[in-house]
């Protein structure tokens, strides 16, 4: 029941930081892979590519 309270925390957040890790986990979800590499960001994407799309889905459910 713990993390009931932790999600609560979360959604006090200001809304501006929310909408911030909405927006940049959205590109790393949707930008293309040459950009990714170019960033050397490629990598980073593909391992934690669920993660990042977890949180784009909740930070946009919060936004």
């Amino acid at each position: 029941m713990e993390w009931i309270s932790k999600i609560i925390e979360a959604a006090k957040l200001p809304t501006k930081f929310i909408v911030v890790i909405f927006l940049v986990s959205s590109v790393l979800l949707f930008i293309s892979e040459e950009v990714l590499t170019s960033f050397k960001l490629a990598d980073f994407a593909k391992r934690f590519g669920l993660y990042i799309g977890i949180t784009s889905l909740g930070t946009g459910a919060f936004a």
